[in-house]
């Protein structure tokens, strides 16, 4: 899809239990300006990161080593994440399923724009994320 698109990829790593991803639910991606970028220049994606589906990704399949075990996490998390996991996290792939950022943790609206526009500027391909946020804080 994202191919098909050109769009990059939000992807949002969440759990059940997790209340910072409630209160992301109920809060920024309720914000109009974030519901307006991530469906107007992405494509989003909620992944219960201890869910039990099935994932494809770039020719490998992952899956949960123990679906329906508390606490028991997909390997797509770890695929994306690598060791680093904690919910919320975000990850943002471009149009074709590279990893660009990482955005661990709750986030304002005005966080994640600055993450999501960093994407779409495709800014990254020039900069890294420090060099950018410096740049625009300055502005």
């Amino acid at each position: 899809m994202a191919q098909n698109e050109k769009k990059p990829v939000f992807i949002d790593f969440y759990t059940s239990w997790c209340s910072w991803c409630v209160r992301m639910d109920q809060t920024t991606f309720k914000d109009s300006s974030v519901v307006k970028v991530l469906n107007q220049d992405f494509i989003p994606v909620k992944f219960n990161a201890e869910g039990s589906d099935s994932i494809s990704y770039k020719g490998k399949v992952y899956t949960n080593p123990n679906p329906g075990v508390a606490r028991s996490t997909h390997y797509f998390t770890f695929a994306i994440l690598g060791q680093r996991v904690g919910y919320p996290s975000f990850a943002l792939l471009d149009e074709n399923n590279n990893l660009v950022i990482i955005a661990p943790g709750y986030q304002q609206p005005s966080q994640l724009l600055s993450v999501l526009r960093f994407v779409k500027t495709k800014a990254y391909a020039t900069q890294s994320w420090d060099e950018w946020t410096k740049q625009q804080t300055a502005q």
